[in-house]
């Protein structure tokens, strides 16, 4: 059985030597054993990806806080929970099975079936409901044709800049496959929505943590770092808020200061300080207990 680590340096002991995993393992034990998060929910696909954040959670995890969680889509292998049997007996862990709002099947004949990612699903979902004709002209004579689908035609005529994710073009001879084959069945990504995303977040709204509904304050899931897609700009626009509005809140409290003091203020001077709280608080935010 896998035994958990009960300091950092345990942690650290067989990491190999790559400041990468290092600085990651740090700010995952900074994470599951702060005292703000009490109640953390992980869910497992059982995947080999998933496997990895369940071993780094596993050991992390010193007082117990995590709940596992995996949701049964209604198609899924026998092998996949063969496997999860497996994972409960390394690691002595429990993993809680949820069924989908819908399963896969279901919402599949409903709604449509996915293609390639949700992301791409969802844009050609969008055009499908318009009636797309899948042309291959501009932008602006594509939008006059179907004004209210603007982003799934930025989508459709890439121009989101080279490299975008939210460009066709990202998706190699997609367009020209499409072109040449119009999709005759429906498309979409709601087999996602109802299968996990909706599970998951009812469970994190309600909370089953232990006899009570004391809802989860921390969710863990496992994202490749190169996967990108939505998630990574959803995470990065967060990211950006949060550090906006941190900046702001910051340079006001510096602002009313220096106005009761009679002091000058100067943007440059409060950004200095505010960086200078932004990297305390990353330093001191990683408990090393020796």
């Amino acid at each position: 059985m896998v035994q958990k680590a009960n300091t950092i340096e345990e942690l650290l002991q067989d990491c190999p030597v790559n400041s990468i995993i290092g600085d990651n393992l740090i700010r995952a034990w900074s994470k599951i054993n702060s005292h703000k998060y009490l109640y953390i929910l992980c869910s497992i696909s059982g995947g080999s990806d998933s496997d990895d954040m369940l071993d780094i959670v596993y050991r992390c995890d010193k007082s117990n806080k995590v709940k596992y969680v995996w949701f049964d889509t209604g198609l899924e292998y026998s092998a996949t929970k063969e496997h999860l049997k497996y994972l409960e007996n390394k690691y002595d862990i429990t993993i809680d099975s949820y069924k989908a709002i819908k399963p896969i099947p279901l919402s599949c004949k409903q709604y449509g079936q996915p293609f390639l990612s949700k992301q791409v699903s969802e844009f050609i979902q969008r055009l499908q409901k318009h009636n797309f004709q899948w042309e291959d002209e501009d932008f602006d004579t594509l939008y006059k044709k179907y004004p209210k689908c603007k982003s799934a035609l930025e989508w459709w005529c890439g121009i989101k800049g080279n490299g975008s994710q939210f460009n066709i073009t990202h998706n190699k001879w997609l367009k020209e496959f499409m072109i040449e084959n119009p999709p005759t069945f429906k498309i979409s990504n709601k087999c996602c929505q109802y299968a996990k995303k909706d599970v998951s977040h009812k469970l994190l709204r309600e909370g089953v943590y232990g006899d009570g509904k004391i809802p989860f304050n921390l969710n863990i899931v496992g994202v490749r770092k190169a996967e990108g897609g939505a998630r990574a700009v959803i995470v990065i626009t967060i990211l950006a808020v949060c550090y906006g509005l941190s900046w702001i809140v910051t340079c006001g409290i510096i602002k009313l200061i220096t106005m009761c003091f009679g002091l000058t203020f100067k943007w440059s001077i409060a950004t200095g300080i505010w960086l200078i709280i932004c990297i305390l608080r990353s330093v001191f935010n990683v408990t090393v207990k020796k």
